[in-house]
Parts: C-alpha cells; structure tokens; sequence
C-alpha cells in the first residue's frame, strides 16, 4: 500500500514558525516528535482544499511522529495529513445511519465557505493508515516473524515516552473517532503504536492497530498492522457478560481490543543493514570511554538520568504523580453498596468511596474536587523541592510532564468513574483545571513567604472552597486547616533535605499523619 508525502513538514501548517520538536536518538536511530494546539481557521480550509473532505472537529495538524535510520536512509512517518487522506472519499464506505444527517450539518456550520469542496466520504474518518515512509527507504516484505511481546514485557527502563494525538471528532455527539500515536524506547528496542479508535453509539466499534517494532542491535524493523471490528451491540453483549462496567468499557480501546475479533492482519518486515560499533553507539578507545565516565557517584547517577531528560523525565515524574495522586484517592461504589443511589454533594458532585486521614480525620467528601485539589496540593510540594534542581530547561519538563499526567488521569476519572463521555466538555473542564492550578501556584507562593496565616487561607479557598461549614452544616474546624499548613511545612523541610538524585523516592515522605493533626489541636 502506498501512502502519499503531503510535501509539507508538519510544523508549517499553523501559519507559525514550528517550536523544537522533542527529539532522542539512541543506537543509530533517531526518534521524534511533535505536539502543538489544534489548528486554526486557515490551516484548516487548506486542508479540506488539499484533503478534498472536511477534517475532523479536533485537528492537530502540526503533530507529528517520525523515526528515522540515517545510516540507510529509512524512515517513517505518522501525521493527521497523510492519515485523513487514506480515509474513503468515494462515499463507499460511509455507514449508512441517520447520524451521517446530523453530522454533515455540524460540518456545514464549522466550516462555511468550503461545502463546495466537500464530497461524500466516510465521515467516521476510519483510516487504514500505516505510516508514510520516506521515498527512498528501504521497503517492508511479507514476513511470519512476529513482535516478541516477550521482550517487550520486561521491566526494561523507559528512555523515552510520548503520546500524541493526531485527530479526533465526537461523530456529531453520537460516538468518538480518534487517531493518536503512542510510543516508547527502551535500551534496546522501540515500539510505537498508532491507533485509530471508532465507536458508533448503537451502530459499531472499530480499532486500526499499527505497530512498529525496532530492534537496535539487528537494525530491523516489524511493521503489525491489525483492524479488528464488532457490532456495538454484541460487544456490549461480551462485556455485560462479563460483568463488567459496560458504560465505562465501551469507551476504553484497550479492553475492547480484547473483545473486537480480528478481520485484518498483515506482517511486515524489513532490515536495515548491519552496522559498525560507531554507529551502535560504543565508545572507540579505553580512553574515550574514562573521558565520558563521571567522577563520583552521585554524577554517575545523574549522568545516567535518574531526573534529567525529556525521555526520562516522563517516567520519573510518572512516579511522582501517582504518589500524589494516591493521597487522596477514591472510587466510586458498585451496585449494592447504597441501598439508593449514590449520594451527591451540596452542588451536584458525585460522592464516592474514600479512605486515609484526609477523608476520615479531615472529614473531607470523596469527590473529585477534592481528590484534584489535594493532588494539586502535593504537586505543588514537589514544584517547590523541583525549582531547585540545577537546570532551569529540567525544572520546565519536570513541572509540564508532572501536570500532563495529571490531566490524563483526571480527564481519565472523568470518563471512567463520572460517565462523562464528550470529549468537548472534559476539555473544558480540563481547561479550567489548568487555570486552578495557576492559581494555586500563586497562592500557595504568597503563604509560603507571607507566613501561615496567609498559607492557611489559601488551603481553605481551596480544597475547603472558602465555605464557612463542612458538608454537615457545621462550623468550620480551623484545626483541621492549621493541621494541612503544618503538614505542608514538614514535607517542604523533609523534601528540601531530599538529594536532587533521590528525589524519585521523596513520595515516601508523603502521607497525612496524625501527628500532624494532634499538633495542631494543641497548639
């Protein structure tokens, strides 16, 4: 299968200078790649010129995912241009429902002064993408060989780490259909999935897999391309079946890559040469291996990226999240746990299930304010400890990486424990939850210097949103909130006394203690 070179490098689409892609190189290959905003009205219009169809509602057309092999002039590519433009345009796959009415109305508004170009065409924008080589790579054959997931299992560190979404529509609200990119470097081998995910509420689910497996030594590469489909009634048949929450299955592509059946499957393989020790990577004399080595211990750890790097600094600050993510967290009950439904909060909010002091000795609700507001709490701690690591560039990635996988959690919890299917509406709450944690920066910032009271203040507008009554009616316990600023204070001390090289293991001096409540009380 051919895939076309839109001829244009993606950063250029915006009308704007592109920003410095996130680039890694590792054993003669060279990984990269691209996250940008949504692309504006212009782009937009010279892409339905150029695609001949109107593009998705959520259209990343800067992004991008590219590897490389120098050494033999082999490369791959995975953009929103070349994706869309293997979508049907013939109209001969276009599921015939009354939805494909509503949507080409949305489209109609979203994009006036184009209709004249749009076609018919497969408006779930399915696509059977497999990335775009370059013109002079080497090309895939046939093969049986299949990816070792064996290897794959290891706990081998990760190197590098990006996901990257290309498009997305929400299917004129009846469904989602989305195209994003995923992948992961290890020592010795990459692995990127690109994945086109499509579901049609009450019509079909559909997933588009492709792999790409890179073994460094051998210079190989397997592409795996799988398309697996079921109608959206009987998957939802197999997982009711298997007692499962079925609302909350039917929108995670990894468990209904479980249940889809397979009705599509190529192997390909392609090698890339053997190559010399210099293009491996190994040093070249005892002497430039001593030059490279670090001179103490806590180098040689640095050196080896315990807290540094835009690739390592996903997996380390992934640790630091989930630890304070963990401070807080809950679920929300299963069927039998309340004699009614599910109670809600003064404003709405569901309830849910909640242990630790926060809940049981702060009488917090489980909610997912709560749950976000002391989570932004302990990653404030952190942002503090981190502003004094000794690279300015380290600190940035640390605190964008750090907030990401805050987002993907939240928008995660909002999908999977509060049913909230749209795409549109989780961004904007999303959205606002960026503006909160600008605030709480600041906030937080003017009590550490202007002193507890101040600090105090800030912890009660909150994660007490500056009520003046618990959720009981009571008057507010101001202890409680004297024992949230001590409990601040005595992390900061503990994390500042943390070596920038351990700080990987600072979540352990997380925790609410009671300590630090009955000190408050006396006081």
């Amino acid at each position: 299968m051919a895939h076309r070179d839109s001829g244009q490098h993606p950063a250029a689409m915006n009308g704007q200078p592109p920003s410095k892609p996130n680039a890694f190189v590792r054993k003669g290959f060279k990984i990269t790649t691209q996250k940008l905003p949504i692309l504006k009205s212009g782009p937009i219009e010279d892409m339905t010129k150029n695609l001949g169809i109107a593009p998705p509602e959520m259209i990343f057309g800067d992004n991008f995912v590219t590897i490389e092999h120098p050494a033999s002039a082999w490369g791959i590519a995975f953009n929103a241009f070349d994706a869309l433009d293997r979508v049907d345009k013939t109209g001969s796959a276009m599921l015939k429902v009354a939805y494909s009415k509503e949507w080409q109305k949305s489209r109609e508004h979203t994009h006036e002064g184009i209709k004249d170009v749009v076609k018919p065409f497969d408006w779930s924008y399915s696509t059977d993408f497999k990335g775009t080589l370059r013109p002079e790579s080497p090309p895939f054959s046939p093969t049986n060989d299949q990816i070792p997931i064996e290897l794959l299992k290891r706990p081998d560190p990760i190197l590098f780490f990006d996901d990257v979404i290309l498009y997305e529509d929400e299917l004129a609200d009846n469904g989602i259909s989305m195209l994003s990119c995923k992948i992961r470097v290890m020592p010795e081998r990459l692995l990127l999935l690109s994945r086109f995910f499509m579901r049609l509420d009450n019509v079909v689910v559909r997933l588009r897999d492709t792999r790409i497996y890179v073994d460094f030594d051998k210079a190989e590469v397997i592409r795996d391309y799988q398309a697996r489909e079921m109608s959206y009634e009987d998957a939802r048949k197999v997982l009711a079946g298997a007692r499962e929450d079925v609302s909350a299955a039917m929108r995670d592509p990894n468990r209904l890559a479980q249940v889809l059946p397979l009705v599509e499957n190529t192997l390909e393989r392609v090698s890339l040469g053997t190559r010399t020790p210099a293009q491996l990577g190994f040093a070249t004399s005892a002497r430039s291996y001593a030059a490279a080595k670090p001179s103490s211990d806590l180098m040689r750890k640095w050196a080896e990226g315990s807290a540094t790097g835009t690739y390592v600094s996903y997996g380390f600050t992934e640790k630091l999240f989930e630890a304070c993510s963990a401070q807080a967290d809950y679920r929300m009950p299963k069927k039998g746990e309340y004699s009614e439904l599910p109670p809600k909060a003064e404003g709405g909010e569901d309830v849910g299930i909640g242990e630790g002091l926060w809940y049981s000795e702060l009488g917090l609700l489980p909610t997912f304010s709560t749950w976000s507001q002391v989570t932004f709490l302990h990653m404030y701690l952190l942002t503090v400890r981190l502003r004094a690591v000794q690279s300015v560039e380290s600190f940035q990635t640390h605190s964008q990486h750090l907030f990401d996988h805050f987002s993907h959690n939240a928008e995660h919890r909002m999908a999977t424990l509060h049913d909230l299917s749209s795409r549109g509406i989780r961004n904007r709450y999303l959205k606002d939850l960026f503006i909160q944690w600008r605030g709480i920066l600041a906030a937080y910032d003017e009590g550490l210097v202007k002193g507890d009271a101040v600090l105090g203040a800030a912890v009660w507008r909150n994660i007490w949103k500056a009520s003046s009554t618990d959720y009981n009616g009571k008057d507010i316990d101001w202890a409680k909130i004297a024992s949230v600023v001590g409990y601040m204070r005595r992390v900061l001390s503990e994390l500042a006394q943390t070596p920038e090289v351990d700080l990987a293991n600072s979540p352990k001096i997380f925790g609410l203690k009671k300590i630090d409540t009955s000190l408050a009380r006396k006081n």
